[in-house]
């Protein structure tokens, strides 16, 4: 599963970066380059982090030997599941570092945009999607963990990793928005002011031509006004978070999955001693 999940977001990444590139004006070479640093990872630090996920996996065999009892059936048994958990571990813990590496890549490439569009904001919905699918795989295999492991829930040192892993779908989905979201807040604030300020300077010259009695153009003054508030209301609308309604909808689904694993596996406990 996490050598399918690297190609899967990998791959995604790509698309959304083509998705994204007109925003971002830069030259062949330079977005080619940009490109590649999505996928592309350092060696050492993948080997590290590999490292440390292998040494979690041994850290949980010494500390919480309850959750291997099955592994322990068998001196051979006990060789095969360890040595392919080790694997599994390290596999993991590099697609975390690939997870980290891949979605500070994404924040960074946002704080390049060069211009922000408030009525064209679809191609700064690319990440959102590469984000979003991030944070639901990572939930799914959070709710794999604990359907095959319900022992880990009473291994505090186990629920501290899945705690931590169900924090992590959160931050996973959302921080790498947060920078383009300030952005676009922000051209969102300039622009409504703006467009206050040419609201406030009609109807300044609506009661002008009122007081004077000039009634000869007091039609076209209303439309403007009218168009102005129109102008108004519509960046009022314009969303400052970079993805399709029920982007989130979808992310929190998939989190709020183990949580009712969990619940489902105590109900069955109670009614038949599951």
């Amino acid at each position: 599963f996490p050598i399918a999940l690297k190609h899967h977001l990998d791959n995604l990444a790509r698309a959304s970066f083509d998705q994204f590139e007109p925003c971002l004006g830069l030259r062949d070479e330079a977005a080619a380059n940009l490109r590649g640093r999505l996928t592309q990872l350092r060696p050492r630090p993948a080997l590290l982090a590999g490292a440390l996920g292998a040494l979690s996996l041994w850290l949980l065999f010494l500390l919480s030997p309850a959750l291997f009892a099955t592994a322990r059936s068998s001196t051979l048994n006990t060789a095969v599941s360890l040595t392919l958990l080790t694997v599994n571990f390290a596999l993991v813990a590099a697609m975390v570092y690939q997870t980290f590496h891949q979605l500070a890549q994404v924040s960074l490439i946002y704080s390049m945009a060069r211009r922000i569009d408030l009525y064209h904001l679809e191609p700064f919905y690319a990440f959102s999607n590469l984000t979003a699918r991030t944070g639901i795989l990572w939930a799914i295999m959070l709710s794999v963990s604990v359907a095959a492991t319900p022992g880990a829930l009473a291994s505090p040192l186990a629920l501290s990793l899945i705690v931590l892993q169900g924090v992590a779908v959160i931050a996973a989905f959302s921080l790498p928005l947060l920078g383009i979201h300030g952005r676009i807040a922000a051209e969102k604030s300039v622009r409504l002011g703006e467009a206050g300020l040419h609201l406030e300077n009609a109807v300044a010259e609506l009661h002008r031509r009122s007081e004077r009695l000039e009634l000869g153009e007091m039609d076209a003054v209303h439309k403007m006004i009218l168009s102005l508030i129109a102008e108004r209301e519509v960046l009022q609308k314009a969303p400052t978070w970079p993805w399709q309604p029920g982007t989130p909808v979808g992310v929190a689904t998939a989190l709020l999955l183990p949580v009712g694993l969990f619940l489902l596996q105590r109900v069955l406990e109670r009614l038949i001693g599951f």
